[in-house]
């Protein structure tokens, strides 16, 4: 894909367009947070066995983690890393870059205000509001409500030290515990 843009005057409104694709989906597929986003190296991907290392260095635990990438990542990852190799980015460089790949920014990395930027945008253009942030509540609330919900595997994916901040993601239909109410009375 082209630096530019193409189909409109002054060029995308959010550009590159494939560039922030990639964000959303990576943030939406894992629920890691902002920072740990940013800190993402190209040596940290691994598509052949389908992982990430998230480092300490962006997780508010501080402890770094080896986190499955989702089936749909691997092309898109598989794409940003090509475009990031042949814009001359080494293997210790940040992944995700919006600098690397645009020639309206000049930053050297980019930074947590140009996401911000970015997601205000978004919103502004979609008429509701989208955060990072909500990405990660997002995930971690429809982990755990489907029928297989594992509490520890969330805790483990969300990068919780404490089971208690997990917690909070679990709401239980009325349903569900009528359905477990039930099933004491044998009815």
């Amino acid at each position: 894909m082209d630096l530019e843009e193409k189909g409109e005057p002054r060029g995308a409104y959010i550009h590159p367009a494939w560039f922030w694709l990639v964000v959303v989906e990576m943030l939406y597929h894992t629920g890691i947070r902002q920072r740990q986003l940013l800190c993402i190296k190209l040596h940290d991907i691994d598509l052949r066995n389908a992982r990430f290392i998230c480092s300490a260095e962006g997780a508010k635990n501080s402890k770094e983690s080896l986190l499955p990438l989702h089936r749909e990542l691997i092309p898109l990852l598989d794409h940003l890393l090509d475009q990031a190799v042949r814009r001359g980015a080494k293997p210790s460089d940040q992944l995700f870059n919006v600098n690397l790949h645009s020639k309206r920014h000049r930053l050297e990395t980019m930074n947590t205000w140009q996401v911000g930027m970015f997601f205000t945008r978004l919103s502004r253009k979609l008429g509701m509001t989208i955060s990072p942030h909500r990405f990660r509540h997002s995930f971690a609330t429809e982990l755990m409500a489907g029928d297989n919900a594992d509490i520890h595997l969330t805790q483990l994916l969300m990068g919780h030290s404490d089971i208690r901040s997990t917690m909070i993601y679990v709401d239980v239909p009325v349903d569900k515990l009528r359905s477990y109410l039930m099933q004491r009375s044998g009815a």
